[in-house]
Parts: structure tokens; sequence; C-alpha cells
């Protein structure tokens, strides 16, 4: 197997294990639960991977306009939030659960992973090696963390290549949250694999 076909089907598993192991199991109401009225919900995370896969795939790694700021997926989702979530606060990530419409997050993070795929079948090993020119990316979009400019996130991935990001960032870091998500279904009693 080459490397590629590693990075896609790895890219895939996030969305996999989220489909198999919590979509398909719970609610509208429980997706938007945040046990003990704190933390994360599963729609939280589900929007937060959207948007950080959105970000770092279109924006920062291909140079391109993000899915969010097009086909009017502001409204369609029901917030208007562009940043990634990074730095929100409960009351605004309690907002995010329970305005947001559950369809339509699913819908934006399809496409966008769609596209990332597509995007996959395109590259070779090289291009994963490139090393994006970050300040120029984070000054053509709206800030990514809440509350801050895109200085952060410039410091923080500044010199970092493509494959560091498309794998740390969106593969790894999904992975990390589909985990959260399972602890949460776990959390309001979902327990067990269906």
């Amino acid at each position: 197997m080459d490397l590629i076909r590693w990075i896609r089907g790895q890219h895939r598993g996030v969305r996999g294990f989220f489909e198999a192991s919590v979509y398909s199991v719970l609610s509208p109401e429980q997706l938007r639960e945040r046990p003990g009225g704190v933390g994360n919900s599963v729609v939280w995370l589900m929007w937060h991977l959207a948007r950080t896969e959105d970000a770092i795939v279109n924006s920062i790694i291909r140079g391109e306009g993000q899915v969010l700021l097009a086909d009017e997926w502001i409204d369609k989702l029901g917030v208007d939030a562009t940043n990634i979530g990074t730095g929100l606060g409960d009351d605004e990530v309690e907002a995010i659960s329970g305005n947001i419409d559950i369809e339509a997050c699913d819908e934006y993070w399809k496409t966008v992973a769609g596209q990332t795929s597509e995007w996959l079948k395109t590259i070779s090993p090289e291009d994963l090696d490139k090393v994006p020119d970050m300040e120029a990316r984070l000054a053509t979009i709206p800030p990514m963390i809440a509350g801050a400019d895109n200085t952060t996130a410039t410091s923080f991935w500044t010199g970092r290549t493509a494959g560091y990001l498309l794998g740390g960032t969106v593969i790894s870091h999904g992975f990390i949250h589909v985990g959260e998500m399972n602890s949460i279904r776990g959390r309001i009693g979902v327990s067990g694999w269906v």
C-alpha cells in the first residue's frame, strides 16, 4: 500500500468510525446533550471537526476558499461562527449545541470530507512535504481561534508540512474527537457497540 492510499483510508476512517459508533446510534437530543451541562456535545464536535478540516485543508494547505463560505452553509447550519471552535466558552458551546441544524452539520462535514477525499486522489507524497505560507494563507480567512486573530494559529502552524497538517490536525485530531464522542455516548447512558 502506498502512503496516499493509506492516508485516504485513515481520512475515511474518521467519518466511518463516527457514523458507525455515534451518529447511527444517538438521537438528535442525545447529539445535543452536554453531560452535566459542561464540556462538548457530540454535535458541537461534529461542527468543530468539519470547521477544522475545512480551514486546514482548503484554506491552509490548498489555498482555496472554505466550503463554509460558499453555498449559504452559515444559513443552513443556523450558527454564524466562522472560527473552528477552539477558545469558545461554555455559553458559546451551549449555544452552538442547542441551535445548530444537526442534519445540515452532518451534510457540511460530509461535503468537506468529500472535497478532501477528491483532493487526496490528485496528490503525490511529495505534495505532503510542501510547507504552506501560513502567514499569507491565514491573512485571507476569518480568525480560526475564538476571540483571537490568526497570529496564534500562525505561530503554532508555521513551518509545518502539508502532511503534518493533514495527519495531525485533521486525521489524528478527528480520531481523538470521535473517541470523545464515544465517551459522551457512554456518559449519557448509551454504552456498548451496536
